[in-house]
């Protein structure tokens, strides 16, 4: 109890000397800065308004949208800002968007990638809006920030006078500017303290230690995830971070991506021996970036929205000042051990950041589908859709006991929200202990869907019990010299990330690999009776199967179903345009070059599994021809 008790009496403490004048901070000082911000709202008011008809252009293009069925959200999302596409009902699986772009070139890209089951007022051959499209009143030119835009273009500049004005009020109210300083200062004072209280205290001996195990964790994920090289034609950019020109260069280059590769494995093995140590972390931590970027090409990167950021957080972590050539090149004293909160923070932060993360991936599955994530047994419709993955059958046994599937999702979401409670824990068993409790949420992927997210999984690395090392050393240790307390900017630092993580939640942003809302299964289904599992798509060439190979190329799957619909609708492949022609093109070659077999039709078909939830296992499989994909029929240039 003695954690929450000294945190109550911080806020109290904070509090009663903010309200009593006991901050060394003149209220004038927070008049002044009340008066400069209601000036600026002002001006900021005044220029909206005087700016908006040059920034206001003709009525947007309403569109109807039908994504296909298996979507996940975060692609959705992410699709929908690479169009400019801006919400208007949701009433899956076909959409109402405004198009903020609404050019040849991108609703060619729109009408023909691949996650796009089919369009309405969308002239398919012009590449051009209908001429029964509808258009909205005039709004805000804002691809990215639709919503933003739409509220700056209609009612921005009155919202930011009453703002202004409200602000301007607020210095001739006796006692409010020294409250407004008092509610920050206090939650500061609370802030300042828990970090006192929960970060470790490491020697740089014991923080080099674990930089060893965490770098060679570290090494064997990157060395198991290497960017993969994918012809220009195939890129999807499924973020706006991997779209700009020198990652599509690397990412369309085999000799690029293998350096790149390779280089950051040498940096890692340079981390890992602790020499260059902040350099080498530094370029490693960017390496690893540029492959991600590299990856988004052709895949989402949910595994990496975790880690990514948290290892950007800890290059603040003196990485080489123990156990490390620096060190022994350095000729430190013998006699000088420094610690401190500073080397304690390489093994809180990975702590924090799960924290962040389950806590959000809880509140998305609460604000997308509610209470009924648990009373509907969520779980259970998730395992059924990744049960040709499981290594076991449990799950299909969940499915069928409904009781099971409640009180497995009531513990999803207990365990989810309830383990940011790690960063006031000090204890190094206790962590250790919640660190088992969180490890044993990601054995469940496993074991129920064969789920492994290995960038997440080196981050426990953490929550092993370093500090007992320091303790262990006992009187045979050097003195310890304390020289790496946190610096404010540090307390600053980890309470924007915690700020950060809940705007991004609330808002339901996803830019990956640095920062997401953990959408990630938050989604169930109303009724058994309306679950149908996602058919598998399967490709045949000659009658042979070949969906092994055709999944080895990256987004070739969903574009050769696409085609198929579109030839199984009556449309053929000429008429489904040039963007079609060349990813075709480019999917015939790499199966060339790859196999050694020239593609002359493949035949796409679904196989449609429906359960049985009172026996507890899937009835045998339909198969259903969709249509075959001629490739013999067109010239393709080869």
């Amino acid at each position: 109890m003695s954690v929450p008790l000294g945190i109550l009496e911080d806020v109290g403490t904070g509090w009663w000397h903010a309200m009593s004048g006991g901050i060394d901070r003149p209220r004038r000082t927070v008049v002044s800065a009340l008066r400069w911000a209601s000036g600026a709202l002002l001006l900021l008011a005044v220029g909206v308004g005087v700016a908006r008809p040059l920034l206001v252009v003709d009525g947007l293009g309403i569109i109807n949208v039908r994504w296909r069925a298996d979507l996940p959200i975060d692609q959705r999302s992410a699709l929908e800002r690479r169009f400019g596409l801006a919400v208007l009902e949701r009433d899956p699986p076909t959409w109402r968007y405004t198009i903020a772009d609404a050019g040849r070139a991108n609703l060619e890209a729109l009408v023909m990638h691949p996650d796009v089951a089919d369009t309405h007022f969308v002239d398919r051959q012009e590449f051009r809006l209908s001429a029964d499209a509808s258009v909205t009143e005039p709004r805000f030119v804002s691809q990215r920030f639709p919503v933003v835009g739409r509220w700056a273009a209609e009612q921005g500049p009155r919202d930011l006078l009453i703002l202004a004005l409200a602000v301007a009020m607020l210095t001739a109210v006796p006692g409010v500017p020294v409250f407004l300083w008092g509610l920050p200062m206090s939650l500061w004072v609370w802030w300042r303290s828990m970090l006192a209280r929960a970060v470790p205290t490491l020697t740089a001996r014991t923080l080099g230690q674990f930089r060893v195990a965490f770098g060679l964790a570290l090494f064997c994920v990157v060395l198991g995830d290497p960017p993969p090289a994918l012809p220009l034609d195939l890129h999807t950019s499924l973020s706006v971070l991997a779209d700009w020109p020198p990652v599509h260069a690397v990412a369309a280059s085999e000799t690029a991506c293998r350096v790149l590769h390779v280089t950051t494995l040498v940096l890692a093995g340079l981390f890992i021996i602790g020499y260059w140590t902040r350099s080498a972390y530094v370029a490693l931590v960017m390496g690893i970036f540029a492959s991600r970027l590299v990856e988004l090409q052709g895949r989402g990167m949910h595994d990496w929205d975790l880690a990514m950021p948290t290892l950007f957080v800890l290059a603040v972590v003196p990485w080489g000042d123990g156990f490390s050539l620096d060190a022994r090149l350095a000729h430190r004293p013998s006699g000088e051990v420094p610690a401190g909160r500073l080397y304690g923070l390489a093994i809180w932060i990975p702590g924090f950041m799960l924290g962040l993360a389950l806590a959000a991936a809880a509140y998305a599955k609460l604000s997308e589908s509610g209470l009924a994530w648990i009373t509907s047994g969520a779980v259970k419709y998730h395992f059924l859709e990744d049960a040709a993955n499981a290594p076991l059958t449990w799950g299909l046994w969940v499915a069928s006991h409904p009781t099971v599937a409640v009180l497995m999702s009531l513990g999803v979401i207990v365990a989810e929200a309830s383990f940011i409670g790690i960063i006031f824990v000090r204890s190094p068993w206790l962590r250790f202990a919640l660190g088992c409790v969180g490890l044993s949420l990601f054995a469940g992927f496993y074991l129920f869907q064969g789920v492994i997210w290995w960038p997440w999984l080196m981050l426990f690395t953490a929550l092993l019990p370093w500090p007992l090392l320091d303790r262990g050393a006992g009187s045979t240790a050097p003195p310890v010299t304390t020289t790496t307390p946190l610096r404010a900017w540090h307390v600053a630092l980890l309470a924007a990330l915690a700020v950060q993580q809940a705007l991004v939640s609330v808002s339901a942003v996803e830019v990956e690999p640095i920062m997401s809302n953990f959408p990630m299964y938050s989604n169930t289904v109303d009724s058994p009776e309306e679950f149908r599992r996602t058919r598998r798509f399967l490709f045949e060439v000659g009658g042979i199967d070949v969906t092994a190979r055709v999944h080895a190329i990256p987004n070739a799957p969903d574009i050769l179903r696409r085609v198929a619909e579109g030839v199984a609708d009556g449309e053929g492949i000429a008429a489904q345009g040039a963007t079609v022609m060349t990813m075709l093109r480019t999917i015939r070659g790499e199966y060339q070059a790859r196999y050694g077999v020239n593609l002359e039709a493949v035949t796409v078909a679904a196989e449609q599994v429906t359960f049985d939830w009172q026996r507890g296992q899937f009835n045998p499989p339909t198969r259903v021809l969709i249509a075959d994909v001629p490739f013999q029929d067109i010239d393709l240039g080869f």
